[in-house]
């Protein structure tokens, strides 16, 4: 590594990487056309701006949910088939919400109770990032997700947006499954077998956990902990006592609500969006917009700020990221 870090090129060189960005980016371009679609159908069906936007904020409740009590689960089972099973998962969900004729109550029930899993699936897929690309690289993998996960809202919503006008939103629903159809078909071809993370969890710092300047990035006391946690108990009783011994700890409990609040703030105005604009183009154009803008700062200070520099920016971005949606 040089000083400033990794580089992208380095990044894209590893296989698995390149197998996990593009998975990824199915799966960010479908959730959109889902959620989108989604939102249109109940509003279409009902005519209620706040159902309209529980539908769009359904995909993303959960996670509250399952994070707080399932996540242990991503620890319990191998990586490669928890992200297999969750782009089924979709494809199962998105299938039923097109073509089962559901009322608007049992749809969102549906996206609420599958959604519940969601957090594990995406955990399986964070957790292997670090493993995949150690040090600074996994830095620019993370920045390199961000651009994905903008860029795939992007081309989501303008697909989304055409399959609504062309086929409706049950239609677009179908290209949702379509696309996680193909993702677990690239997840299971593409990522060699790991075993469950859970048995290694505890011990001494490994590579991933130590920078390039030798100091370990927590304590072996705390990572201990951590990991004798993760090893007993059941799923949920494990989740909490984990969930418990990160918050009390100051400095991860920043990271964390420096990394849900953004988020919570955000995807509370986007779901408003298509019932204030009551129309599907503007709603997609709105949603891309603000995408791309994401797309375009994480690829900024990923490629051109060196790491001190990308720490001192994280608060006053934080800071800037509503004021768009304000105006």
């Amino acid at each position: 590594m040089t000083e400033r870090g990794a580089t992208f090129g380095q990044v894209f060189a590893v296989r698995e990487f390149r197998v996990l960005f593009g998975s990824f980016a199915l799966l960010i371009s479908g959730d959109s056309i889902k959620m989108l679609a989604l939102s249109v159908l109940v509003y279409a069906e009902t005519g209620s701006p706040g159902l309209s936007a529980a539908a769009y904020m359904a995909g993303w409740l959960p996670y509250i949910v399952g994070g707080m009590f399932l996540l242990s689960l991503a620890d319990r089972l191998p990586p490669r088939a928890v992200m297999v099973v969750g782009e089924l998962v979709r494809v199962v969900v998105c299938l039923l919400l097109a073509f089962a004729g559901l009322s608007v109550p049992v749809m969102l029930g549906l996206v609420l109770v599958t959604g519940l899993f969601a957090p594990v699936f995406g955990a399986a897929r964070s957790a292997l990032l670090p493993d995949v690309l150690p040090g600074d690289a996994f830095v620019l993998a993370r920045s390199l997700m961000g651009v994905t996960s903008a860029s795939a809202q992007i081309a989501g919503l303008a697909v989304g947006g055409a399959f609504l006008a062309m086929a409706g939103p049950r239609g677009a629903l179908a290209v949702t499954a379509a696309l996680s159809a193909v993702a677990a078909l690239v997840l299971r071809y593409g990522l060699p077998y790991r075993p469950a993370r859970g048995a290694a969890t505890h011990g001494t710092p490994t590579a991933r956990d130590t920078p390039s300047d030798g100091v370990p990035s927590y304590d072996t006391a705390a990572q201990d902990a951590v990991g004798r946690a993760v090893v007993r108990g059941g799923a949920v009783r494990v989740t909490l006592r984990v969930n418990r011994l990160l918050l009390v700890d100051r400095r991860v409990r920043g990271l964390l609500l420096a990394s849900w609040l953004p988020c919570m703030c955000l995807a509370g105005a986007e779901a408003m969006i298509v019932p204030y604009l009551g129309g599907q183009g503007q709603a997609g154009v709105v949603l891309a917009l603000a995408a791309g803008g994401m797309a375009v700062g994480e690829f900024g200070v990923g490629r051109f700020a060196a790491p001190v520099l990308r720490e001192r920016l994280s608060l006053p971005l934080a800071v800037l990221v509503g004021l768009p949606w304000l105006a």
